[in-house]
């Protein structure tokens, strides 16, 4: 008995859990009477990446894990609320950058009951480890998806501070700061012609795609002819072909009425295309409106062309105008993230991190966390970035 249990036990030590499986992250309770929980990413591989570089990048989120860990502000919560520390691995920091990435964050969950914090949605203070999507998305980008990238928005920033190795700005009701490397750019200018190139190239795709859509809703006179010859006669036969089976139940009288009615409808079918036909013919005969900004945008690229200067909005103009100067204030240039900022050959560092958090939590979790953001070491988690 004793050789099948060990048997048993060695069968089932070989057999190898799926991927969801052996990457769920680990509920682990903690102090404070369970009120301070800890739910942590146990990845330790990622298609695509070596080993080497997984274990690095592994240690290097293990450092900030226990940063906060030994926190008293994250370990141990005020009375009567929950703190839990999350973290996971991510695939890549952003759209090809070939890096690894993740998160580590500090959650409020909003309930503790029978001895488990349940319903975590309330951050406190995420930490993202070579993610730049706390930086930009589509909807607060100026140009989204441009020159048909996916996922590449250009964006223009209101940096509330920017100096070597850290950026700070407000987005969306969160404060983010961005510990970034010291010799490469997070951000890069986008040229004047290289923006108002992408406006004429967005602007005529979307007006060809209307005169497309038009084009399919045009009809001729050729198509009203064929619904005299063809439609018609159809419509009729079908008419017939379903009163034949109930003609018995009307009178002559009836059923000379309903083949009128019938004709009618046909009448004023072809009257509506005939019509529409003719108001068809009268917006041809306008001249097309002009595209005021499109023109704008087409007079502005021209004088851009071969000039080295970055696209900057000018203040107060009525059209979307950009000031080439070559003088641009904070909030008015036009940036987007460096495409050679992530050193690929090192996929396993931190090179970038993002330090997020709400403007002002609610009651319950703004003293949290304000005691967590001012207890961090910003210095300590800088140093960390290479």
């Amino acid at each position: 008995m004793r050789r099948i249990i060990a048997f048993l036990a060695a069968a089932l030590a070989t057999i190898t859990l799926p991927a969801k499986a052996q990457d769920a992250r680990v509920y682990v309770p903690g102090g404070d009477g369970g009120r301070y929980v800890k739910l942590l990413d146990p990845k330790a591989k990622v298609a695509g990446y070596g080993p080497t570089a997984v274990q690095a990048f592994r240690a290097n989120m293990g450092q900030v894990i226990a940063q906060f860990d030994a926190m008293p502000q994250v370990n141990s919560p005020p009375p009567g609320i929950c703190h839990q520390l999350g973290s996971w691995i991510e695939m890549h920091g952003a759209l090809d950058a070939k890096v690894l990435s993740g998160r580590v964050e500090v959650m409020r969950p909003l309930e503790y009951r029978n001895g488990r914090c349940i319903k975590t949605n309330n951050a406190l203070v995420m930490l993202g480890l070579n993610q730049t999507s706390d930086l930009v998305d589509r909807n607060r980008a100026v140009v989204p998806d441009a020159e048909a990238r996916q996922g590449h928005h250009w964006f223009a920033p209101v940096p509330e501070r920017m100096e070597p190795g850290r950026i700070e700005l407000t987005r969306g009701g969160y404060r983010v700061v961005m510990l970034t490397r010291r010799d490469a750019p997070l951000l890069v200018p986008v040229s004047a012609e290289r923006f108002l190139a992408e406006r004429v190239r967005q602007a005529e795709a979307d007006a060809g795609a209307g005169a497309t859509r038009q084009a399919e809703d045009r009809i001729t006179e050729a198509d009203i002819e064929r619904f005299r010859r063809e439609e018609r006669p159809r419509r009729i036969a079908e008419f017939e072909e379903g009163l034949r089976p109930v003609a018995g139940s009307f009178t002559a009288q009836k059923l000379a009425e309903m083949r009128r009615s019938n004709l009618e409808g046909l009448d004023l079918a072809e009257q509506a295309l005939r019509e529409r036909l003719r108001l068809q013919q009268q917006d041809d005969a306008r001249a097309r409106p002009a595209d005021p900004q499109l023109d704008s945008w087409r007079r502005q690229l021209a004088q851009a062309r071969g000039r080295a200067v970055g696209a900057c909005f000018a203040p107060g103009a009525r059209l979307e105008t950009l000031d080439l100067s070559g003088a641009c204030r904070p909030g008015q240039a036009v940036m987007e993230l460096n495409p050679a900022y992530y050193d690929t050959r090192r996929p396993g560092d931190v090179q970038l991190i993002t330090v997020v958090t709400p403007q002002r939590g609610d009651t319950g979790s703004e003293p949290s966390r304000q005691a967590i953001l001012n207890a961090l070491d910003f210095g300590r988690l800088a140093a960390m970035v290479r």
